[in-house]
């Protein structure tokens, strides 16, 4: 292909990635064979799957929504049109039993880097049944995934096994609203047999939304996991994080947090060496009060705060902003202070809710450090 149709090409293949809806892209695809390949992959990109019959509701998080699926289909995909199934970054799994997880299993996988698995197991039916762990120990093994998600799942004594199963790639990992029998806590001075054929990963990244006692298997000796060159640690109203939080602490650059939680209070952030950017959502007077007995934080250089929700109550930034003019004399690399929001519709500028923004917040506008971020909520 010559240089000027490589240029036009990527010049169209923008053009078809800032389109937000399924139909749009499949339409390119029926009306150019030059917007096939393009369309296939963006479409394809991200696939949520379940069992035919059930209802599922693919989580949306403000980006482009997933491609949705029965088990069944992506299965005919598979053997009939294994090319699309290259074209699958991300994978999420409703309903995590045998039933659902067996045909996927089956799926030769080339180019899949993340998948979530979600609801399996509850306080009622028990925890995670052994048939599907085993299948599940199997896709987290697959040798190009990067990043794992759990979400609504009610683990008993399978995770160890299945977490010493992960391929070496592996570096993130996510449990949202998942649970962990106490009877399966063990802290056993020797770590759990490793298999072998398992090289132990190397996590970097590690979300942890209302996961209940998960942090304290994950900062346990029984853990198979290598936290070493942990980098980014999420939260949200975990037990056993301090522990893992002051273990990590040399080599924890990011830390993300809802803000609320009894444990702010209570951590010295200029303890971190390596902490350059906070993220919170919630509680900026228990952050506030961390900050005042904080040693100084030298190489925090970003604060982040995000309103979400329907109602965005922008009336909590007079706190941000007191939080960071009170504290601007340990904060000595702090070079921005980002609000984020999401928008439920697009208006170019978002003129007036910047406006309103700015107006909450004028140390920060005078000094020169607000930085906002609105996204705009992508739907099918």
């Amino acid at each position: 292909m010559e240089a000027s149709s490589l240029a036009v090409q990527e010049i169209w293949d923008q053009v078809l990635n800032h389109l937000a809806a399924h139909r749009d892209l499949k339409s390119c695809a029926l009306v150019c064979r030059a917007f096939v390949s393009s369309a296939q992959t963006l479409l394809f990109h991200y696939v949520h799957t379940h069992l035919a019959g059930r209802r599922s509701f693919p989580h949306v998080d403000g980006r482009r929504p997933p491609l949705t699926m029965s088990t069944d289909r992506l299965a005919d995909f598979a053997s009939q049109a294994p090319h699309l199934i290259d074209h699958i970054r991300e994978l999420s799994i409703d309903g995590c039993d045998a039933e659902t997880l067996a045909p996927i299993v089956e799926i030769p996988w080339s180019r899949l880097r993340a998948i979530a698995f979600e609801h399996a197991g509850s306080r009622d039916t028990g925890p995670l049944a052994a048939d599907a762990s085993a299948l599940i120990g199997a896709l987290v093994a697959l040798p190009t995934l990067r990043e794992i998600s759990f979400s609504a799942f009610y683990f008993g004594s399978e995770l160890p096994a299945i977490l010493a199963k992960c391929g070496a790639q592996v570096c993130s990992l996510n449990f949202d609203y998942s649970y962990i029998l106490d009877t399966a806590l063990t802290h056993a001075d020797a770590p759990l047999p490793l298999d072998p054929g398992y090289p132990r990963p190397r996590i970097t990244s590690l979300r942890m939304w209302m996961a209940g006692a998960i942090p304290d298997f994950i900062h346990s000796a029984t853990s198979p996991l290598d936290l070493s060159q942990l980098n980014n640690i999420s939260y949200v109203a975990n037990t056993g994080i301090l522990p893992l939080l002051h273990g990590s602490k040399n080599t924890v650059r990011t830390l993300e947090f809802y803000g609320k939680e009894p444990d702010i209070e209570s951590l010295d952030f200029g303890a971190f060496p390596a902490l350059s950017h906070i993220k919170f959502w919630d509680g900026a007077k228990g952050l506030a009060k961390a900050f005042e007995s904080s040693s100084p934080l030298i190489h925090l250089h970003t604060i982040s705060y995000s309103l979400h929700g329907r109602n965005l109550n922008i009336m909590t930034l007079p706190l941000l902003d007191s939080l960071v003019s009170n504290s601007v004399s340990k904060l000595s690399a702090l070079r921005q202070v980002v609000v984020q929001l999401t928008a439920p519709a697009y208006k170019p500028g978002h003129e007036e809710l910047r406006s309103a923004i700015e107006k909450q917040v004028p140390w920060l506008v005078q000094n020169g450090l607000l930085v906002i971020e609105i996204t705009r909520l992508e739907r099918n």
